[in-house]
């Protein structure tokens, strides 16, 4: 008997179909394997592969404000190492995002501030009482956060230091000998101290809380310097 090479060679009217190389190799019996146990092989799709997922405009968004935000903090740490020039252009840009009536009248000048950026002891609360010692010149404000940090600075200052603490729940009664002045922003400015000479005041600029304020994000700051107008400003 012949060998078909073909079922297309046969001439027998029916219609062969062949499966193709890759149609068989699907259903390949693999060695162990029954014809019963096998399971066809799905081919992967590979459409897509290797395509880098673009961002939303919105991630992009908040990506560059949380940038931005950190670049913020850590010039707000570093203000106090500038120098009075320095000290004078960021303060007057301040004022002029508060306030859209200031004049070239208003701005702050380079003699406004004292440059402390000589001052190259770590600016902390084991240095605060060094610090003062060497930049009071008389009457002092010093101008905190909040209340836990008013705190931290009158101890810090020690117990002979004549500091006053102003906030709720501190009694504030000016001394004839009284150096310190402690508070917020919003306290020191409901204060009258038209009988008491302040000499200097000095922001405890670069300590922030959990959530990163500082005293110099503090609204009426710029407010409660051109009050305090001529007095010299000190940055710690």
């Amino acid at each position: 008997m012949s060998k078909v090479e073909n079922p297309d060679d046969l001439n027998d009217g029916l219609d062969y179909q062949v499966d193709s190389e890759e149609e068989v190799a699907a259903f390949e019996v693999q060695e162990g394997e029954t014809e019963d146990e096998i399971v066809p092989q799905e081919t992967q799709s590979t459409s897509g592969a290797g395509k880098k997922r673009k961002k939303p405009a919105t991630d992009k968004l908040k990506e560059k404000k949380k940038i931005k935000m950190e670049q913020d903090i850590q010039k707000k740490k570093q203000l106090a190492l500038s120098d009075s020039n320095e000290l004078a252009q960021f303060f007057t840009q301040v004022l002029l995002q508060q306030n859209n009536d200031a004049t070239q009248l208003d701005y702050f000048k380079k003699s406004d501030f004292v440059d402390a950026s000589k001052y190259k002891e770590k600016r902390n609360l084991d240095n605060f009482k060094d610090f003062t010692d060497k930049y009071n010149k008389g009457l002092t404000i010093i101008l905190a956060i909040n209340r836990v940090r008013i705190g931290d600075l009158f101890k810090a200052l020690g117990p002979k230091s004549k500091a006053l603490k102003v906030g709720k729940g501190y009694e504030f009664k000016m001394r004839e000998d009284t150096k310190y002045i402690i508070g917020t922003v919003e306290r020191v400015l409901n204060l009258d101290l038209t009988e008491h000479p302040v000499k200097s005041i000095i922001i405890d600029a670069s300590y922030q809380d959990q959530k990163t304020h500082s005293v110099l994000d503090e609204s009426k700051l710029t407010t409660l310097l051109k009050k305090f107008q001529g007095i010299k400003t000190i940055l710690y």
